[in-house]
């Protein structure tokens, strides 16, 4: 007698066989894609950093343009317009108030400004891949003012302080 399907017990085998492919390859996908988004926003955030830094010394000639107690630059439309990020990161950062630019004066030395970026991510695994990236540029704050990279929750901030040389 001649068989023409599969029985019973070798589609159950089969289909053992692909659940136990699937285990293992779903959570290395995830951590894949996790490690890719955390490449992204920290792509994004030293562009970011990159573009107010180029921002500042063009547009601030004097040193009275920031005022001692800060300035915050997320609610410039010019600043939002100038290509720095991608638009898509820089609207969905906005929207869910996970994006904080702030700028304000070193009291000490009128010359330099310090610069803070602070991008909440909503999620502690991406953050602490997202600082990992970025500390390589930047290195890694100890303190609040301390210049660098730090994590607080699922905040990445960073810190940095510029010279405004032509003033």
């Amino acid at each position: 007698m001649k068989r023409t399907g599969f029985t019973l017990i070798e589609l159950l085998i089969v289909m053992a066989i692909i659940a136990a492919l699937m285990a293992v390859l779903i959570p290395t996908a995830t951590g894949a894609m996790r490690k890719a988004t955390a490449t992204r926003i920290a792509v994004q955030l030293r562009n970011l950093q990159q573009g107010v830094e180029q921002y500042i010394l063009a547009t601030l000639p004097k040193e009275t343009a920031i005022p001692t107690g800060g300035k915050n630059l997320e609610d410039d439309g010019d600043f939002e317009a100038s290509g720095f990020v991608d638009q898509t990161f820089l609207g969905r950062a906005k929207s869910q108030n996970g994006l904080k630019i702030q700028l304000s004066r070193v009291d000490s030395i009128p010359k330099k400004i310090t610069m803070k970026i602070e991008f909440d991510t909503n999620n502690q695994p991406i953050a602490l891949l997202v600082k990992g990236s970025l500390v390589e540029t930047y290195g890694e704050a100890q303190s609040e003012n301390e210049d660098g990279v730090r994590l607080v929750g699922s905040k990445v901030i960073i810190r940095r302080t510029i010279e405004a040389f032509w003033w």
